[in-house]
């Protein structure tokens, strides 16, 4: 605004100078020099006091200005001091609630301590719950496993008794079949049984016969055993040759045909020649002689070797060896024939078509019997006693080749084709009377024999 002021003063000083120059005109002034003279004294005089005045003013807006300025700077003082003071006042009234507070929270810092105490009593039982949680919680995870191996468990059992149930109920209903069926048997055996009754005091009466005319048979043995001695020792040094033509080829010369054996040498390809016993008691001649028991002077409880080899006397107890009968075997078809006899004079046979018996390397098993003939009308005597044997390797006291858990060899004291162990055992203990039934000699249901021989010879169908 002192602006503008100063503004229009110099304007308004500038036109009268301006109007005073144009009064003075160069036709009233001679010369420049006056002209120029008064022209300056004029605008002196006019202008000097307009020039003071101006002065004075442009002095008085400066300092006015400043005025503006320090007032202005006091204004914007005394609003950052309200700002300062309004902060300082909100402070007073936040350390006056402070305090109020802190006063509050110092009443009840009493009960606070108590509750601390309380609270570390409880952090405390809270720490040992914790432990105990935790033991509880390892103890339900094993618990919880021990239930999925109880439940896996409980399946498999659920399932098997089941099946068992199942098998129970079938068990239920062939036990009714089979409780009908005992009835009528029971019933059946109640006659059989006074059949036998009936039967059994024929038999005593029987038996008794019986028992003398073992006694008369027995003297009557004796005799022939001496006698068939010395045709034995005999016929011991005749000896047969070999022929080109046949792998077994038995060459015989018999002193005379009311002889009952004879002895002969046989020659066998990659085997060494030796002496067999032939049976002349047949109707055939060629009946090769393996196993002889007649009169229980030779222990048959013999090793391994011992059997391998063979052992005894053609003139008594013999067997021939497990060797020799495989390599008569082994290469061609053979047939057996037993013969067992008991103290009572009864006398059995049992025959098989295909008998073979395996080498060393399989420990002489008796891989076949083929197929039975013979005594097999149910008297408890007879039957094919020896085809529980088939299949099973020979067994002694040093070798034990059977199927049972324990010995046989050894619990019925002979060597023997055990099985689980044997329904014959004709390689026993001789006896006379009636012993361990298990050890003695026998072909059927632990009876002992008098008397044994097992003959082979080459196949010859019927």
């Amino acid at each position: 605004m002192s602006r503008i002021v100063i503004y229009s003063a110099l304007i308004v000083v500038a036109q009268g100078v301006s109007f005073a120059g144009a009064t003075i005109s160069p036709e009233t002034c001679e010369s420049t020099r006056q002209l120029e003279e008064q022209c300056s004294t004029y605008s002196y005089s006019v202008l000097k006091p307009m020039l003071d005045y101006l002065r004075h003013v442009r002095e008085e807006l400066e300092r006015k200005e400043l005025m503006n300025r320090e007032i202005q700077e006091l204004r914007a003082n005394r609003d950052y001091n309200n700002g300062i003071i309004k902060e300082l006042r909100n402070q007073i009234e936040f350390q006056k609630e402070t305090i109020r507070k802190f006063t509050d929270i110092s009443k009840r810092t009493d009960s606070c301590d108590d509750l601390i105490f309380k609270l570390s009593d409880r952090s405390k039982m809270l720490s040992k719950c914790e432990h105990n949680f935790k033991e509880v919680n390892r103890t339900f995870v094993e618990k919880s496993d021990s239930l999925v191996k109880f439940e896996n468990n409980f399946n498999e059992l659920n399932k098997t008794f089941i099946e068992k149930n199942f098998m129970l109920l079938k068990c239920e209903n062939n036990f009714s079949e089979l409780k009908k069926n005992i009835i009528e048997k029971n019933e059946s055996l109640v006659k059989l049984k006074n059949n036998f009754n009936e039967l059994n005091e024929k038999y005593i009466e029987k038996n008794n016969g019986i028992f003398k005319c073992e006694n008369k048979f027995s003297e009557l043995n004796k005799t022939f055993v001496k006698q068939n001695n010395e045709l034995l020792k005999q016929t011991k040094d005749l000896q047969m040759c070999k022929t080109d033509n046949e792998m077994l080829k038995i060459n015989e010369k018999r002193i005379s045909d009311s002889f009952t054996s004879s002895i002969h040498s046989i020659n066998i390809p990659d085997y060494d020649s030796f002496d067999v016993l032939f049976d002349n008691k047949t109707a055939e001649k060629d009946w090769i002689v393996i196993q002889q028991r007649i009169d229980g002077k030779e222990d048959f409880y013999r090793d391994w070797n011992t059997y391998v080899a063979g052992f005894g006397s053609f003139e008594g107890d013999f067997f021939l060896g497990l060797e020799k009968i495989h390599r008569l075997t082994y290469s061609t078809r053979y047939q057996l024939r037993i013969r067992v006899e008991y103290f009572n004079g009864i006398i059995r046979h049992a025959g098989y078509d295909n008998f073979k018996i395996d080498g060393n390397e399989t420990d002489y098993t008796l891989s076949s019997l083929g197929k039975f003939s013979g005594d097999n009308d149910g008297h408890p005597w007879g039957g094919d006693n020896l085809r529980h044997q088939e299949g099973m390797k020979f067994s002694t006291f040093d070798r034990d080749n059977d199927r049972w858990e324990n010995e046989c060899a050894k619990s019925h004291k002979a060597g023997w084709w055990h099985n689980r162990c044997t329904v014959s055992n004709l390689n026993g203990l001789y006896s006379v009377i009636d012993g361990n039934k298990y050890t003695q000699m026998y072909w059927s249901n632990f009876t002992p024999l008098k008397s044994v021989q097992m003959i082979i010879r080459k196949y010859q169908p019927l």
